[in-house]
């Protein structure tokens, strides 16, 4: 967690707009934060044609923006919720949120640095979204976390969230990453690491991630993310592949919903260990 809290601080405090939406001709303060901000409600109006197609619709009391960065959706979502709850791991991500906020005090912006969403009660939310997020920490982590949307939104909710699950292996674009990146016979074993999880930091840069502010990407597999829904019984009701990462990286987005009668099991407070803690 403090490798990732340093990173993010470095990317909020130099160039907040670009670590969001990280189009290379935006760099270095380019973003107009009019422009930046209106991709917020494009990408909700898209999102509520999705869940129509399945009988869904984006409303009710409380909605969590989980790595809200700058509040660029947060503050899309509060057209359609009473509030609109924004964590983010970084506090100058968080001071820009509130800088921009158009909501008035529909969007309350919060930081958290635990491994877990434990500042929330039980079935707190309507809804729950996490978009280009979770690829930027461990995949155990991001497990808890996906543990922790389904503790913290209400039965019948609807949870939406993005993932990559691995190289995109029929783009050109990866092939040429890849060749890039392995300069150095190390092991084979050494190489995969290196290229699974964006190692690719000089030593001294991988103990100070202040020193280069990279962001690392990290996968879980389809057949993961569904093994974990499964155990709590949640509803799929769609997985679409994305363009989050680009063409070099295969990335899903899942639509769930969770039982209005879920099993009472689910509820143990000893089950939810189990199955949120880190491998």
């Amino acid at each position: 967690m403090r490798k990732l809290s340093l990173t993010w601080d470095t990317l909020g405090r130099d160039d907040p707009f670009w670590a969001v939406l990280s189009e290379e001709q935006r760099r270095e303060g380019r973003w107009n934060p009019k422009d930046f901000y209106a991709t917020g409600p494009v990408e909700v109006a898209q999102l509520k044609e999705r869940l129509a197609r399945y009988g869904l619709s984006l409303k009710g009391e409380r909605a969590l923006d989980f790595g809200c960065g700058v509040g660029r959706i947060s503050q899309a979502l509060g057209t359609h919720f009473d509030r609109v709850d924004g964590v983010d791991i970084s506090a100058p991500m968080l001071d820009q949120a509130r800088r921009f906020n158009t909501q008035g005090p529909t969007c309350q912006f919060t930081q958290n640095h635990s491994p877990n969403l434990k500042l929330f009660e039980d079935e707190t939310f309507d809804f729950v979204y996490s978009r280009i997020v979770l690829q930027h920490m461990p995949a155990s982590l991001a497990r808890c976390y996906i543990a922790e949307f389904y503790r913290v939104l209400r039965p019948g909710g609807i949870l939406f969230f993005q993932i990559p699950a691995g190289w995109n292996l029929s783009s050109p674009e990866t092939f040429q990453e890849l060749r890039h990146h392995v300069t150095v016979p190390r092991g084979l074993y050494k190489a995969i690491r290196r290229l699974v999880m964006f190692d690719w930091l000089r030593p001294q840069e991988r103990k100070d991630p202040r020193l280069s502010a990279e962001f690392e990407m990290h996968f879980t597999p389809v057949s993961r993310v569904m093994r974990l829904l499964e155990r709590f019984d949640l509803q799929v009701a769609e997985i679409k592949r994305d363009n989050a990462c680009g063409e070099k990286m295969c990335s899903y987005n899942y639509l769930v919903t969770k039982p209005a009668n879920p099993p009472a099991r689910l509820h143990s407070r000893w089950a939810w260990r189990r199955i949120t803690s880190p491998d």
